[in-house]
């Protein structure tokens, strides 16, 4: 006997529902598991900080961990860089990532997220916006992004918020229409009328200050790191805990 219209399509759904259900149950590995996934982007690229952005493999966690590669290559690259002991810290990252997209990670013991001021999110941030060098015309030349040029003196390292802080930048400045290059120029013709020295050093020292507390006070730069960070949270180290309402 033929079924009905009625009753055939609340089954198809019921039927769909079901399916998916079982595939959302089925997402499962364990910690261990994971880490050899992340391995395989090392397995092959020299220096040894270089990595494979996708591996070849159709299984459900190659592809998911080949996303996440793909997705935040310019925060691995970076931590894989500056860091020589980051490989526990991108395994918990990818453990947190697969949990975000419905699988279950068995033998997971995630550390307690480190907070972070937006204060100090900023104070990391602004370092890599970094004037090197004045012109015998003084024209100040700025790098960007240029991995950790802006923090060779600095006291402390952070090297999950600089990462993080390095790809959200950096994919501000690849925009069409930056506004990161935008003030960069406008600074750096405000710091040539400043004269601040007549010495090299001195002068460029000062307009790296200047850059950097200006860039700081950048209600623009506060707002595209936050909005970054509201994409990455669930998965870095740390937690920004003092974040103004948007």
């Amino acid at each position: 006997m033929p079924i009905s219209s009625k009753v055939f399509w609340p089954l198809f759904f019921l039927c769909l529902v079901l399916i998916s259900g079982q595939m959302l149950l089925g997402q499962e590995a364990s910690r261990e598991t994971v880490a050899s996934e992340v391995q395989k982007h090392f397995l092959n690229p020299k220096p040894n900080f270089t990595f494979t952005e996708e591996v070849p493999g159709e299984e459900a966690l190659t592809k998911q961990v080949n996303y996440f590669f793909k997705d935040n290559f310019l925060y691995i690259d970076y931590l894989s860089r500056e860091s020589k002991e980051y490989k526990e810290a991108l395994i918990d990252s990818v453990c947190a990532f697969l949990e975000t997209q419905g699988w279950k990670i068995s033998n997971l013991v995630l550390k307690r997220r480190t907070p972070l001021s937006l204060e100090d999110l900023k104070i990391i941030a602004v370092r890599h916006i970094c004037p090197f060098r004045v012109s015998a015309e003084g024209k100040i030349s700025t790098l960007i992004c240029a991995s950790a040029l802006g923090f060779k003196d600095s006291p402390e390292r952070k090297f999950e918020v600089e990462a993080f802080t390095f790809q959200s930048i950096f994919k501000e400045i690849k925009k069409p229409e930056s506004y990161i290059l935008t003030r960069v120029s406008e600074l750096a013709d405000l710091a040539r009328k400043m004269k601040f020295s007549t010495n090299p050093d001195d002068l460029i020292k000062r307009v790296q200050g200047m850059f950097w507390i200006l860039f700081y006070s950048d209600p623009k730069l506060e707002k595209l790191l936050l909005k970054e960070y509201e994409v990455m949270a669930k998965f870095l180290p740390f937690e920004v805990v003092d974040k103004k309402p948007s």
